[in-house]
């Protein structure tokens, strides 16, 4: 297997072109995407065109559902008027594709889901405790792939003793090695494309690698772009000023592989 996985692109397609640049750079020629293609920026029709060309595989994320099955339920304010916004400039080609995206889906040893496996539909965030053991109860393969939270992190259960660990730090450019038959079952948050939530405002995505049954490797890769250009087009565009301006850099230095970062729920 060798992929490069996204998740999160929120249509920035600044980052999304920086981040098919810096994989294909690598010799990544296969992409998986874990859902929310559409929502916050400015580039819904242009994300999605590109993702199509390039998908092995696309999950449905919640702004992904929320566009194309008519509804705002669960959004703040903020994604609420986005998710306005993009229903009602996206192509019927863009809708048709966000449609046909699947909840989960197995891949030889892994599975790709947006949220968490207790509840693929519910969206739930895999950032506490509980929301944790119930993903591990409910995964079956060695290898679970989510985005959601914007912030990338992994965690290992070992199934026969119910113990839970999580890896501390996932950050730019480090490399975990899994080996499906030693009994561990692996969790990566892959982060965000366009619209990291920790300090660090770069693009973020994985790469996997390895031989059918493995052992793999799975690198978090982090990649800068023209995020002054996405913020411009959002602000171009209408849009509420906040979600342009998060893109950029916050004041003070530009922390990388800082913490859980700030999850905004139902976004």
């Amino acid at each position: 297997m060798k992929a490069a996985i996204v998740s999160d692109i929120h249509a920035n397609l600044e980052a999304l072109q920086a981040v098919v640049e810096d994989a294909r750079g690598r010799n990544f020629a296969s992409f998986l995407c874990l859902g929310d293609v559409v929502g916050y920026g400015a580039d819904p029709n242009a994300c999605v065109r590109t993702l199509r060309d390039l998908c092995a595989v696309a999950i449905m994320g919640n702004h992904d559902e929320g566009v194309v099955g008519g509804h705002a339920n669960g959004f703040n304010c903020l994604a609420g008027i986005a998710l306005e916004w993009t229903r009602s400039r996206v192509s019927h080609s863009t809708a048709e594709w966000l449609a046909s995206c699947h909840y989960t889906m197995d891949l030889g040893d892994a599975v790709l889901c947006h949220g968490t496996l207790a509840n693929p539909k519910a969206f739930n965030y895999l950032i506490f405790a509980d929301a944790i053991a119930a993903h591990f109860a409910n995964q079956d393969k060695p290898l679970a792939f989510v985005g959601h939270t914007h912030v990338p992190a992994c965690y290992h259960a070992y199934p026969e003793a119910g113990e839970i660990q999580t890896v501390s730090r996932f950050g730019m450019g480090e490399t975990i090695e899994v080996d499906p038959s030693d009994g561990t079952y692996w969790v990566f948050n892959v982060g965000s494309v366009g619209r990291p939530r920790d300090l660090c405002r770069n693009a973020r995505y994985a790469t996997i690698e390895g031989p059918e049954r493995g052992p793999y490797r799975i690198t978090l890769r982090e990649v800068e772009y023209d995020a002054e250009a996405a913020a411009r087009k959002i602000r171009e565009a209408g849009l509420p000023v906040k979600l342009a301006d998060s893109l950029l850099p916050r004041p003070g230095p530009n922390v990388k592989n800082a913490g859980k970062g700030n999850v905004e729920k139902n976004s």
